[in-house]
């Protein structure tokens, strides 16, 4: 069995200030779950793991519906669907 997993960042033994790490990453422009885990330990030898998921969703989107089948002459009507993601109203 072959892994693909996709690793978007890996960062090893990062030192926190009260618990919380903060940092970024970029993704690409697949509109695709992505899976996000973490392992940590203490000093005192203590560890831990936590997981979640996300999804990535453009701001702007169009989908359109094409006839399955056509022939020379036809005229067709494409259905065109424009989605707007984007939280601020432009």
């Amino acid at each position: 069995m072959v892994d693909q997993t996709e690793t978007v960042l890996y960062d090893g033994a990062e030192k926190t200030k009260a618990g919380v790490l903060k940092g970024s990453f970029r993704l690409n422009d697949l509109v695709t779950p992505y899976k996000i885990s973490v392992n940590v330990f203490t000093v005192g030898g203590a560890i831990g793991y936590g997981a979640s998921s996300f999804y990535t969703i453009p701001p702007v989107s169009i989908d359109f519906d094409l006839p399955k089948t056509m022939t020379v002459g036809d005229n067709i009507n494409v259905t065109l669907t424009l989605k707007n993601s984007n939280p601020f109203n432009m």
